[in-house]
């Protein structure tokens, strides 16, 4: 009996501890899928927050320093709805203000033209706003944000992505000009879809995502120059340095970049017959030291300018952290391939956008937002950190509390950061108010004013602001003296008219060269202003 009793003992204990073990895999199980969710619930709040900032400024006319590009390109787009895709081969006209057709030296002949077809396509569907612009900047940053995930999903798991998702939505960076009606968020939008497709075939093996890399790609250098810059790194990649080396992809990536870069010249020769010239010209002059004009810069004050940018626009907390990641990196190379993976993705954005900071130094001095690229390796690397301190092993907690102490850090820094980079421009002097209504109210005044085949005088610069998109009208800011004025005035072969602001120094002088008849004074905001067009019998 005894024996027997043992046996159902140790039987019973057996079923117990069976079931201990069953349930604590049960509960470890439920604990990883809780964890997956709260981490993959990551990803909806970074977006939250970045489409909520952008939220914020979605509607404000382009009165702003940093909206000119935004005034720049919904130009563009309103010149190609108005022309039409035929008469003007998609090439933009991003400073014509005239009457159509467009004359061929009214084409922009220096950037591909994905851009400016993509605000066209949303002008179509939405009509003509600053909102309708800036959707195409923010669908493309919103994009990047779960591509950046995905990326860091794949090859470090859930709670690195979201971690460098939580840095990619809080760097100034992103937050300032993520949401600019430029070419910069969407070019960044492609080449990590192109990343994204080469590690998916590294995993799966499938041949789809060897074409929607190259589809990428494609899509990557008809919005931007450093599409072919990103292109010819990945092919330099694919021929020399991968550990199986895919010569055919490497041939592919370089007959496309050929044919893309063919196709422009084409395109862009069929609307202007010195478009190669003059894209030489630009192309040497982003090259130069030259600031604009005869202004030069040395190479102190460049390294200064662009070192000050990128750390106002990159926090140094996000620079350490970022350097800490690739640490991490650098450490487990040989044990770790998707880690290494990882880095290889980061390297590319490196080397893409610090040899277009340090070859192209005009474009790097007079644009801060030159380093924009630079914002996928940051956030890719400080992700991988945060994860490493997150799982900080004694005291749990307190890892875990620390790295989501740093993300707020980084996010309050981002805001704020930002914020104090919103600043109003001027039409006339600093020292006069001007709401940011001022610029497109008084546009309005002149479109309604001046028919769009006047050629409009001023007693102010008008081409440095946004007025000329408002006013929809050639504004002429030379000559700037009255001698000047009567000899455009007396010209027959074009039609003039005028705007005087009454508080400028050579006002008097101005007004005394227009006729009585056809002057009409305007206020608006306290500040005044003659217009002036010639009389209906005059221009018959």
């Amino acid at each position: 009996m005894d024996l027997r009793r043992e046996a159902v003992d140790i039987v019973i204990s057996s079923s117990a501890m069976a079931k201990n073990q069953l349930s604590s895999a049960a509960g470890r199980e439920t604990s990883r899928k809780v964890g997956h969710f709260f981490w993959s619930a990551g990803l909806l709040a970074a977006l939250g927050f970045l489409i909520v900032f952008f939220s914020l400024d979605l509607n404000t006319p382009w009165t702003q320093d940093d909206y000119y590009n935004g005034a720049v390109w919904s130009q563009a787009a309103h010149n190609l709805l108005r022309a039409g895709l035929l008469q003007t081969a998609g090439v933009p006209a991003a400073f014509y203000y005239g009457p159509l057709p467009i004359p061929p030296d009214g084409f922009y002949v220096h950037h591909p033209c994905l851009l400016p077809l993509g605000v066209a396509a949303s002008f179509w569907v939405f009509g003509e706003s600053e909102w309708a612009a800036r959707i195409v900047p923010l669908l493309c940053s919103s994009i990047s944000v779960i591509l950046v995930w995905l990326l860091a999903r794949s090859c470090a798991g859930v709670r690195a992505a979201t971690f460098s998702v939580a840095v990619f939505v809080t760097l100034p960076m992103e937050l300032h000009y993520g949401q600019m009606v430029n070419f910069e968020p969407c070019t960044l939008m492609w080449m990590l879809a192109a990343l994204l497709s080469v590690r998916y075939v590294r995993v799966t093996g499938n041949t789809r995502w060897w074409i929607s890399m190259i589809a990428a790609c494609v899509l990557a250098m008809w919005t931007a120059w450093l599409g072919y810059f990103f292109v010819i790194i990945l092919a330099l990649h694919f021929a020399f340095f991968a550990r199986e080396k895919e010569r055919t992809v490497a041939a592919w990536l370089w007959l496309l970049a050929l044919l893309s870069a063919l196709a422009f010249l084409y395109q862009i020769r069929g609307v202007r017959d010195d478009a190669w010239p003059d894209l030489a010209t630009a192309f040497h002059q982003r090259l130069s030291a030259s600031a604009g004009g005869a202004q030069r810069f040395t190479m102190a004050e460049w390294t200064r300018t662009v070192g000050g940018w990128l750390l106002i626009l990159v926090s140094p907390l996000a620079w350490a952290l970022a350097f800490g990641g690739g640490l991490i990196v650098w450490k487990n190379r040989q044990v770790a391939p998707e880690l290494r993976w990882l880095g290889w993705a980061a390297l590319c954005f490196v080397l893409l956008n610090g040899f277009y900071l340090v070859a192209f130094r005009n474009a790097s001095y007079i644009h801060d937002y030159a380093g924009f690229y630079l914002v996928a390796p940051i956030a890719l690397m400080a992700g991988l950190a945060l994860d490493r301190i997150a799982g900080w092993k004694a005291p749990r907690p307190l890892g875990l509390t620390i790295a989501l102490v740093v993300v707020l850090n980084l996010g309050y820094f981002g805001a704020v950061t930002t914020q104090g980079l919103w600043a109003q421009s001027h039409l006339l002097e600093e020292s006069i108010a001007e709401s940011p209504r001022f610029i497109p109210s008084l546009g309005q005044i002149l479109r309604g004013y001046f028919d769009e085949r006047t050629e409009v005088l001023c007693n102010f610069e008008p081409c440095a602001t946004t007025l000329p998109y408002y006013a929809q009208r050639s504004l002429l800011g030379e000559p700037w003296n009255a001698p000047g004025w009567a000899e455009r005035l007396q010209d027959r072969t074009g039609r003039f008219g005028a705007i005087v602001w009454m508080g400028g120094a050579d006002a008097v002088e101005l007004l005394s060269v227009l006729p009585k008849q056809g002057r009409t004074e305007i206020e608006l905001e306290h500040v005044r202003f003659c217009l002036w067009k010639p009389s209906v019998d005059k221009l018959r």
